[in-house]
C-alpha cells in the first residue's frame, strides 16, 4: 500500500508545488492594463433578478462609492418575471435608481454583461463597477443555488476600465432575525428597508 499511494502523492505535491509557483509569478507580472489611465469618474450597475434585502444592499454600497451614475439591470430572460419586477421595483425604497431591462433572448448573461460593460466604459469615459448581490445560503439549500455572478464577474473583470465585485447578504443571518421578530424577542432592524414606499 505505502509502496503504491507514497509515489502518487509525492507527485501531487511536486506538481502542486510547480502550479504555485506559476500562479505566484502570473500575479508578480505587471498587467497589461496598468499603463492604462486611470479615470476619475465612476458609474456603477447593480445587476438585479429580484427586489430583495441583497439587492437593497448593494445599492446602498454602490451609493456609498460616490458614484457619477448608479443603475440597476435586469436582464430579461422571462418576459412576465421582468413585468412583475418592474412594478416591484417602481413601489420599493429602491424606486430612486432607475431599473434599466435588458433583453437577453439567447439566455447568455455573460455575453450580456459583458458587452453592457463594455458599451458603459466607452459611453461614459468613466470608470465602470458591477455590483452582482449574492445571497448565501445555508450548506443544506446552497446546493439549489447556482454561481452566475462568478461567472458574469469573472467575464467582465477582464475589460479595461471595468471592475465587479460580488456584495455576499446572510440569507441565515436574515431567517433567525425574522425568526427572533415574529417571537417578539427582537426589533427589526431598519438598516435595508425592503418594502414599499410609505
Amino acid at each position: 500500500m505505502v509502496v503504491v499511494v507514497f509515489p502518487i502523492g509525492v507527485f501531487a505535491l511536486i506538481k502542486l508545488n510547480e502550479r504555485y509557483r506559476r500562479e505566484a509569478a502570473a500575479l508578480a507580472q505587471a498587467p497589461a492594463s496598468a499603463s492604462l489611465p486611470t479615470l476619475t469618474r465612476n458609474t456603477v450597475l447593480v445587476l438585479v433578478d429580484s427586489v430583495d434585502l441583497a439587492v437593497i444592499k448593494a445599492l446602498r454600497y454602490a451609493r456609498s462609492l460616490r458614484p457619477v451614475e448608479v443603475r440597476a439591470v435586469h436582464f430579461m430572460i422571462d418576459s412576465k418575471h421582468a413585468e412583475v419586477l418592474r412594478r416591484s421595483w417602481e413601489s420599493s425604497v429602491a424606486a430612486d435608481v432607475p431599473l434599466e431591462i435588458i433583453e437577453v433572448p439567447d439566455r447568455r448573461l455573460r455575453r450580456a454583461s459583458v458587452e453592457l460593460a463594455a458599451r458603459t466604459a466607452q459611453e461614459s469615459d468613466s470608470e465602470v463597477t458591477i455590483l452582482l448581490p449574492r445571497r448565501s445560503f445555508s450548506i443544506t439549500s446552497r446546493l439549489l443555488h447556482d454561481r452566475t455572478a462568478d461567472a458574469i464577474a469573472g467575464a467582465v473583470s477582464k475589460l479595461p476600465h471595468v471592475a465587479a465585485m460580488i456584495v455576499p447578504f446572510d440569507v441565515v443571518e436574515a431567517i433567525e432575525e425574522l425568526e427572533a421578530i415574529e417571537q417578539g424577542r427582537a426589533q427589526p432592524q431598519q438598516q435595508y428597508g425592503v418594502g414599499t414606499k410609505p
